[in-house]
């Protein structure tokens, strides 16, 4: 037991907390990302229906949604080591539901697993950004979510790889390796939840705090908000949205255009590879002015560059460059976006749990609204149709935030202290 202890204490001392941390992250993400490329060609070859696969997605944010009122005010004062550990636990759950759904065919399994990924996705990322902001310097967070971005994008570029050859091998061979790759993240999450000593206690220190759920409260405090906040709503839904799109019919536009030669993959693994440098760039330039305005030109320049996939879908180069070239772009628009909020979270002081609602709130909305959108359309029009109108939408989205949002983000400070006053 010693030599554990002293192990750790060696391991702690060397590293930075945020590549402790971006440990056993990296096997829980790398675990979600095989079941991101799975479930809906699970889904829908099982229930022959890209809309109703698209219902069963959205099923999971709706949870997710819910969660984002919920989680701050019920586990106000819990650390990113307790939603960490709830995440780890929660998605033990999703692999069975999946490997259950498909052998019985029944919409409840499917719809019951989406739910429990809807759970375990908001405990992931309230565990990401209450780290960050709680156990880091401020000078560092565009470079803790440059290197949070970076472990994700090489899992979504492996990850589609590994699961297309689990898919032909069998249901059985990749529940197995999804649930072993989550256990490794159980097992290094302790060990570095051990090693790192929390700096401070969660979303509030205000010790007189009694925690309740009262969403209508909580509404108010979004509305304030994200009267100030808008720009960086609106970016973080749309960049969810694009990246919601891939994951939803991804796999399966790649196999329309590549067939059943195990090629599938190469749709999402394209479109996250070039992720993987811009995200290198994020965490070595480290960026602390103008992240504003750099991530709503590479939305709206990425955007534009992707529309071009319907006239180009035909042609194989031609898809490959322009689905690199757009990945590239937009991969400086998540982690900015990011550290934007990690900035305002760290300014808000006592009430950033409101806005950490609000920063979750974003992917959900985003994986709402995409899944049931694009599975509709894509049986209507096609994919490659899907993702140009989806890519528009996004360069709109894009263009009106640049030429209407303010040079510098303000905080309703006198009216949290007069709603707190009210409130309590």
């Amino acid at each position: 037991m010693q030599a554990i202890h002293l192990f750790e204490a060696n391991w702690a001392n060397r590293l930075s907390n945020i590549f402790l941390f971006i440990i056993p992250f990296f096997f829980i993400q790398f675990a979600d990302s095989i079941l991101s490329f799975i479930f809906p060609i699970a889904v829908a070859n099982s229930l022959n229906s890209n809309s109703l696969m698209g219902i069963i997605m959205s099923m999971s944010s709706v949870v997710g949604l819910a969660s984002d009122f919920i989680f701050p005010q019920i586990f106000k004062k819990k650390t990113w080591k307790f939603f960490l550990l709830a995440a780890i636990l929660v998605a033990l759950s999703f692999p069975i539901a999946i490997y259950l759904g498909t052998q019985f065919v029944l919409v409840g399994i499917f719809l019951f697993g989406s739910i429990m990924w809807g759970i375990y996705f908001e405990f992931l990322m309230f565990a990401q950004q209450l780290f960050v902001v709680n156990e880091e310097k401020k000078i560092n967070f565009s470079k803790d979510w440059g290197v949070l971005a970076l472990a994700s994008q090489a899992s979504f570029i492996i990850a589609p790889i590994l699961a297309s050859n689990l898919l032909i091998s069998g249901i059985n061979n990749a529940t197995f390796v999804i649930i072993f790759l989550q256990i490794m993240g159980l097992s290094t999450a302790l060990i570095v939840m051990k090693s790192v000593k929390s700096k401070k206690s969660g979303f509030s220190h205000d010790e007189d705090f009694r925690s309740k759920v009262n969403i209508l409260t909580e509404l108010k405090y979004w509305s304030l908000l994200s009267r100030r906040v808008w720009p960086a709503i609106t970016i973080g839904i749309t960049v969810s949205a694009i990246n919601a799109t891939f994951w939803t019919i991804g796999g399966i536009f790649g196999k329309e255009i590549f067939g059943n030669n195990g090629l599938d993959w190469l749709i999402i693994s394209l479109f996250f590879a070039p992720m993987l440098i811009g995200s290198m760039l994020i965490a070595k330039i480290n960026l602390r002015h103008h992240k504003k305005m750099v991530s709503q030109i590479a939305l709206l320049l990425g955007s534009l560059v992707l529309s071009l996939i319907f006239v180009v879908e035909s042609n194989k180069v031609l898809l490959i460059f322009i689905i690199l070239a757009s990945s590239f772009i937009l991969s400086f628009v998540q982690p900015l976006n990011d550290a934007i909020y990690s900035d305002l979270l760290e300014r808000m002081g006592r009430d950033k749990s409101h806005l950490l609602g609000i920063t979750r709130a974003n992917s959900s909305i985003a994986y709402i609204i995409t899944p049931l959108f694009v599975g509709i359309l894509s049986d209507k029009i096609g994919y490659g149709a899907t993702f140009t109108l989806v890519a528009l939408i996004a360069t709109t989205v894009a263009a009106i935030t640049f030429i209407f949002s303010p040079r510098k983000i303000k905080l309703p400070k006198r009216e949290l202290e007069r709603m707190n006053l009210s409130n309590s």
